[in-house]
């Protein structure tokens, strides 16, 4: 509220102005109402995700790219398929190369247990 609006009620008041009419009353109450608006316009204010409001233009883009190009499609369309083809075989390759060490037979285990256990049996001197 400006100056001005102050110094009109302020004026309507010292000239005995008598509040009986609708417009008076909604007025009234508008200006009682005036602070309790003005702290919920701010704490609104303060819940807007402002970054979205900014992106905004680039996600209604893309979604009007999916939806116009990719909506019916149930698969992947890759624009580079045979760079990605290539990737995907040195990353199979890789991960054969890194196979883990076979287990070892039960005759082997079976010994390397009976070793451990003669070492726990033995009698120190």
């Amino acid at each position: 509220m400006s100056a001005r609006s102050w110094q009109t009620i302020s004026r309507f008041w010292e000239s005995g102005g008598v509040i009986n009419t609708t417009a008076d009353y909604i007025f009234l109450l508008m200006l009682f109402a005036l602070p309790f608006l003005w702290i919920w316009g701010w704490i609104k204010a303060l819940k807007i995700d402002y970054l979205s409001i900014f992106l905004y233009p680039i996600n209604a883009y893309n979604h009007y790219i999916i939806n116009k190009y990719g909506h019916d499609s149930s698969r992947i369309v890759l624009k580079n398929l045979k760079s990605s083809q290539k990737m995907i075989e040195e990353i199979k390759s890789q991960l054969e190369s890194i196979k883990p060490a076979k287990t070892k037979e039960v005759g082997n285990i079976r010994a390397e247990v009976q070793k451990q256990l003669e070492k726990l049996n033995t009698p120190k001197h």
